[in-house]
């Protein structure tokens, strides 16, 4: 398992993160600002000038009564 899944798995469970989007990149993890598009753009330029060759995770942790649905084709 990468570095990225394994903090997945461990900020799924943080109440901190529930209900927000959330970037994961090498062993850090950034809640999105939903309001701010500026924000979000100087983060995101900022973590691909640290870390070059890698792609950032990026998704939204639901809270606990959120329940999503399967999709089937």
């Amino acid at each position: 398992m990468h570095k990225e899944e394994q903090l997945l798995a461990q900020i799924s469970n943080n109440p901190k993160y529930k209900g927000k989007q959330v970037l994961i990149i090498g062993n850090e993890v950034h809640v999105l600002s939903t309001k701010s598009k500026i924000t979000r753009t100087k983060l995101l330029t900022s973590l691909v000038n640290k870390y070059p060759y890698r792609t950032p995770l990026i998704t939204f942790v639901p809270k606990d009564s959120v329940f999503i649905l399967p999709q089937y084709f």
